[in-house]
């Protein structure tokens, strides 16, 4: 039997965003197509075909604007004078730039900069062959821009929560798409510039940004770290407590957002969670008293649960029909960011209290093999397959014995004998078993004795 429970959660998400190097690409506004890049040749040879990277290319912190490294966006702008530094992994590789100089290599880093000095539009491009990524390249456009500093600005900042579809009467695969989301909870908005929600519950947050060709560059602060770029973003935070959520540029207030954080104590009956009878799941929150707000979610890959959606500290739901043809059940019950799955598979049935002895009075003759089998959908028979051989290992014969079982149970004990055939110097007996619903058996264990 396998039971499995999942109820890791990574301290921060951010959808569309990773601050892995070769992430998506940051961007506010949808980055435009690019044609593939054709490298210059100095021979007639043509180059190995690269692999596009997008967010390949790291921006440092522009000054007034930014603040922390981020996957540079597929177009954005800057005011004049602005210094725009570049960086991209090359680890024992090399990087070759196209709109950018190339300034050096620092610990794995090949930096580049751009000339900002003079209003206009700017196709960067890198090429980078490393060990590690082969032979990849990236671009972005860049926009330098005729426009102070302290002329941008953004507006208010509105924070909508990401729609989950999740109700009652709905089937059991479609519960998986809102299970697999970080969080289920609800968003609310409790004030002015103030949210209630879990811990990585998503939302989205925007802004608007004058001048608009500068939306790309709004970067995005949680509790005063840097989170992300772009006027659109959907983000989610991962501590409990007030967490501060604004911009970097001026001209709009910060908000509040206030989270929780989910933990399941636990279900009854105690065990495997069983077809047809109701469990009942527990949860609490941190910091306590956000109980009332938990939301509950059922979910099962195959059949259905009844009720799929609950609210409170206590749930119950009783599930039906998860199992599937081929022997595999997965079903789960989430509570906003917390979650407890089962997956079992009918082909992993245990096996213990084995033995092998000679039988009474006629010891080296009749020989009885005994085991106890468990599944966690039953056991319909135990499988005993006797191999004889010779003193030189010479196989005399094999035999497969199956002992069937009523009434499919849990666990089943069972045993089995055989003479030992002339000649025979040693046996060993496989003893396994079929689970209820499976196609298979599996044999766990093995014992080899003289006789």
């Amino acid at each position: 039997m396998s039971i499995r429970f999942d109820t890791s959660r990574p301290a921060l998400r951010i959808a569309a965003f990773t601050s892995a190097l070769l992430a998506a690409v940051c961007s506010g506004t949808e980055a435009r197509a690019q044609a593939p890049i054709t490298p210059s040749l100095d021979t007639e040879q043509q180059a190995p075909l690269a692999l596009e990277k997008q967010g390949l290319i790291e921006l440092a912190p522009l000054q007034g604007l930014t603040t922390g490294w981020h996957p540079a966006p597929g177009e954005f702008a800057v005011p004049v004078g602005t210094r725009v530094r570049l960086r991209v992994p090359v680890d024992a590789g090399q990087a070759d730039w196209g709109g950018a100089e190339a300034i050096g290599l620092d610990r794995g880093w090949a930096h580049a900069r751009c000339d900002t000095s003079i209003a206009g539009e700017h196709h960067v491009t890198v090429r980078v062959e490393s060990p590690e990524m082969g032979l990849v390249h990236s671009q972005f456009t860049l926009h330098v821009v005729d426009v102070h500093l302290a002329d941008i600005h953004v507006g208010p900042i509105t924070a909508t929560a990401v729609p989950i579809d999740m109700h009652n009467g709905m089937t059991g695969p479609e519960s998986l798409v809102p299970y697999f989301q970080p969080s289920v909870a609800a968003f609310q908005q409790v004030g002015d510039g103030t949210y209630l929600t879990s811990v990585e519950r998503q939302f989205r947050l925007s802004a608007p940004v004058q001048p608009e060709i500068f939306a790309s560059i709004v970067e995005w602060r949680l509790n005063e770290g840097p989170l992300a770029l772009g006027q659109d973003r959907i983000v989610s935070v991962g501590r409990p407590g007030v967490n501060l959520i604004g911009t970097t540029l001026p001209g709009a207030a910060a908000i509040e957002v206030d989270a929780y954080e989910v933990e399941i104590l636990g279900h009854t009956p105690a065990g495997p969670i069983v077809d047809g009878v109701p469990v009942t799941v527990f949860a609490r929150t941190n910091p306590p008293g956000f109980e009332s707000l938990i939301t509950f979610l059922a979910s099962t890959k195959e059949g259905t649960a009844s009720p799929m959606v609950g609210h409170g500290p206590v749930f119950t739901t009783t599930f039906h029909d998860t199992l599937s043809t081929t022997g595999h059940q997965w079903l789960g019950v989430k509570a906003d960011n917390a979650a407890d799955g089962q997956e079992q598979a009918c082909g992993d049935p245990s096996v213990s209290d084995t033995s092998l002895e000679p039988g009474s009075g006629d010891a080296g003759s009749n020989w009885t093999a005994s085991q106890t089998a468990d599944c966690f959908f039953g056991v319909d028979e135990l499988v005993f397959t006797w191999t004889w051989r010779t003193a030189g290992g010479a196989t005399i014969s094999t035999t497969e014995v199956t002992v069937p079982i009523t009434g499919c149970p849990g666990t089943a004990s069972g045993s089995n004998t055989q003479r030992a055939p002339a000649g025979a110097a040693t046996v060993t007996v496989t003893l396994g078993a079929s689970c209820c619903g499976c196609f298979f058996d599996v044999d766990l264990s093995e014992i080899t004795v003289s006789v």
